[in-house]
C-alpha cells in the first residue's frame, strides 16, 4: 500500500473532523473533502470503504443542494466506478444508465457530464465484455471531448485508453495500437513519469507490443511500468500483481 495516499487518507480525515466541527456536515468544504476521500479509498482498493464514503456524500447533497447540480452528477459517477471496482456490475450499470438519461434530460448531451458519464458507461461495459458497445460510447464520449476540452485533456487520453482496450479484446490490435500510444503521450505530458497513471498507460502499451510480438520493444516498458507502480502504488495494488503476471508471460514467450 502506497505510503503518500495513506497520508493525504490521515490528512483528509483530520480535516473532516476540523471542517465538521467548525461549518457543520452541509459545508462545501466538507462535501469536497468527502468526494476527495471516497477516491482515494477507491485509489488503493479499499472499495468498501470508497463505497460508503460516497454514499454518506450522496445523502449529503441530496439533503444540503438537492440532485440537480454537478456536485451530485460527480458524485455518482463515482459511485459508479467504485461499483465497477467491486464487481457490482450492476449497480454500476443502474447509476450510469440514470445518470446518462437525467443529464440529457436536465442540460443535454454536448457537455462535459455527459462525455464523462458515457466514458464511464464505456468503461464499464468493456470490464463485461460488451464490447462494441463500450466502442461505440467511447467514439461518442472522445467527440464531446475533444469538442469541449480538447485533445491534451485527460479525459481524452481515458476514453482513448478504454477504445484501444476493447479494440484489443476484440483482437484488433492494428487498430488499438495507435490509440494506446497517443493516449500513453497524453498522461505523460498531463501527468509525468512518477504516477498511477503513467505506469498503467505504459503497462497496457507493454502489453499490446507483447501481442504484437514486439518482445523487445515490451521488455523494456513491462520493467519501467512495474518499477513506477512498485513505487507509487505499491505492491498490493492489483494492478501491480496484473503487470507481473503480464511480464511473466513475455519471458515464456521470449523463451
Amino acid at each position: 500500500m502506497n505510503i503518500s495516499t495513506l497520508s493525504y487518507i490521515k490528512l483528509h480525515l483530520e480535516a473532516l473532523t476540523y471542517t465538521e466541527k467548525e461549518f457543520g456536515k452541509s459545508h462545501i468544504n466538507y462535501r469536497k473533502l468527502l468526494f476527495q476521500l471516497g477516491n482515494l479509498y477507491r485509489h488503493i482498493s479499499q472499495y468498501e470503504k470508497a463505497l460508503q464514503t460516497l454514499l454518506n456524500l450522496k445523502e449529503n447533497i441530496q439533503k444540503s443542494i438537492g440532485i440537480s447540480n454537478n456536485e451530485y452528477r460527480m458524485c455518482l459517477n463515482s459511485l459508479a466506478i467504485s461499483y465497477r471496482a467491486n464487481g457490482d456490475y450492476e449497480k454500476a450499470l443502474r447509476i450510469l444508465l440514470d445518470l446518462k438519461e437525467s443529464i440529457e434530460d436536465k442540460i443535454g448531451n454536448q457537455n462535459s457530464d455527459y462525455g464523462i458519464c458515457l466514458g464511464n458507461l464505456a468503461n464499464l461495459y468493456l470490464t463485461i465484455g460488451q464490447y462494441q458497445k463500450s466502442v461505440d460510447l467511447n467514439i461518442q464520449a472522445l467527440e464531446i471531448t475533444k469538442n469541449i476540452n480538447g485533445k491534451d485533456d485527460s479525459y481524452y487520453g481515458f476514453c482513448l485508453n478504454n477504445l484501444a482496450l476493447s479494440y484489443q479484446a476484440m483482437g484488433q490490435y492494428e487498430k488499438a495500437m495507435p490509440l494506446m500510444i497517443e493516449s500513453f503521450k497524453i498522461a505523460k505530458k498531463n501527468k509525468g513519469k512518477e504516477h498511477s497513471l503513467y505506469a498503467m498507460r505504459l503497462g497496457n502499451l507493454a502489453l499490446m507490443g507483447s501481442l504484437l510480438n514486439a518482445s523487445k520493444e515490451a521488455l523494456p516498458m513491462f520493467l519501467e511500468s512495474i518499477e513506477v507502480a512498485k513505487k507509487v502504488l505499491g505492491k498490493e495494488h492489483p494492478f501491480y500483481a496484473t503487470l507481473l503476471s503480464n511480464l511473466s508471460l513475455l519471458y515464456i514467450n521470449i523463451g
